[in-house]
């Protein structure tokens, strides 16, 4: 083992890995286009989103070559899926601690270029052989996504070596992109229209997102599902995120129709069509209390709570940052077509004049940001703090819980 292993993250380190990986979680946003075909390939899923990963996090490990680089963007995008689905948190943060323990045994660190690529290429590969045992073990043997994989054996192994292929890919365009970035170096309007004014303590908003959804998938095939994800949403618009409440309605629309229609075609069958819809309902509403909830109360909560200062930062960064996101994305494309470079459809026009251009953006992004936040004070380090209002839990979260404890129970009961 190299002499220092283990190194401090400056604050800076860690606003780019949050960067890279509210990038790679953003491009992820293909995933639930393929959601009901995960009962018929197995590993669609991650076979949609390794090019994405394996690129980004390359992109960070690259340029933040310490240990933990990797476990820290899995714990970023963990913390955000968990609001989605806990078993894809389980599966993000331990397979980061499996591959930070691949890494330490065969690179002795990130130094090398290899190591980089070997993490990279490893992250989304290592959930099929999670999900599947999670399925079989936690499930057992009734479990829909298993059953995939037992059907058709060969099948799966095919699979699972086109998302090693299209993973290690991604970490060599990563890796590539991370080079020109080198060679270029780095010089130098959030909307909150959504946010709710009085939310709910934000541990016990993420807790009603796992709740919901993981309650949503389980009552799937029971029409009494619809009773309950309705009941939810009409608490959520009495407890003030009617914006929010309404903003999802066209996403619901939008993802029902696509998936109710895939699923139909595909199984000619009407339960499975309902739930198929269900799911889709699920996600959306879970959805509901994030987009709520404006990021300095999640912040100002876990600093209540004492948690890291660390985790803090990159929480903060990662959620105020897909808005800025967008606007590198417009600000990128508008300069493009001012030179006249050509659509996105040639590889090489997407690689040179919108990728370099886009990634050169984020770097220097994310400086900024490092630079502003050391300017307020903000360290890494044990010092005392101060919160300004803080966030504690009240009455309405707990009157939010029952009621939705009832919908639950009515659902059951219907």
């Amino acid at each position: 083992m190299n002499r220092g292993y283990f190194q401090k993250f400056q604050i800076k380190d860690v606003v780019f890995l949050a960067i890279m990986s509210a990038v790679a979680l953003a491009t992820c946003a293909v995933m639930p286009l393929v959601i009901s075909l995960q009962l018929l390939i197995f590993g669609i899923s991650q076979l949609v989103t390794a090019l994405q990963i394996g690129v980004f996090f390359a992109i960070g490990l690259y340029k933040v070559r310490k240990p933990g680089s990797l476990l820290l963007m899995a714990l970023m995008m963990g913390l955000i899926q968990l609001m989605m689905s806990p078993p894809m948190f389980l599966s993000s943060v331990l397979n980061g601690v499996l591959i930070e323990l691949i890494v330490l045994l065969l690179f002795g660190g990130y130094e090398k270029d290899s190591a980089v690529f070997c993490a990279a290429m490893l992250h989304t590969p290592l959930s099929l052989p999670f999900n599947y045992l999670y399925n079989r073990l936690i499930k057992g043997a009734d479990s829909p996504l298993a059953a995939v994989a037992d059907r058709a054996p060969l099948a799966a192994v095919g699979m699972t070596l086109a998302v090693v292929a299209v993973s290690a890919l991604g970490a060599l365009i990563g890796i590539k992109i991370a080079r020109e970035l080198k060679k270029i170096g780095s010089a130098e309007e959030m909307s909150e229209k959504l946010y709710v004014k009085h939310p709910l303590f934000p541990m016990a908003g993420i807790a009603v997102s796992v709740f919901t959804f993981a309650f949503g998938l389980a009552m799937a095939k029971s029409p009494s599902v619809f009773f309950f994800l309705g009941g939810i949403w009409l608490l959520l618009a009495l407890f003030g995120y009617l914006r929010p409440c309404l903003a999802v309605l066209p996403a619901v629309a939008l993802l029902c129709g696509i998936f109710c229609a895939l699923t139909y075609a595909i199984s000619r069958d009407a339960a499975q069509t309902s739930a198929a819809a269900a799911r889709m309902l699920a996600l959306c509403v879970a959805a509901i209390p994030g987009l709520g909830l404006a990021p300095v109360c999640l912040v100002r909560a876990f600093s209540c709570m004492h948690l890291p200062r660390v985790l803090t930062l990159a929480m903060l960064i990662t959620f105020t940052f897909f808005p800025l996101l967008r606007a590198e994305v417009r600000q990128t494309r508008e300069a493009m077509r001012t030179r006249g470079a050509g659509g996105l459809l040639n590889p090489a026009i997407l690689y040179r004049a919108f990728l370099i251009p886009l990634m050169v953006r984020l770097v220097n992004l994310s400086d900024t940001l490092a630079l502003s936040v050391e300017t307020r004070g903000f360290t890494t380090e044990a010092a005392p703090y101060t919160v300004y209002r803080p966030v504690y839990l009240q009455a309405k979260d707990g009157a939010f819980a029952a009621l939705s404890a009832l919908c639950a129970m009515g659902a059951v009961l219907l």
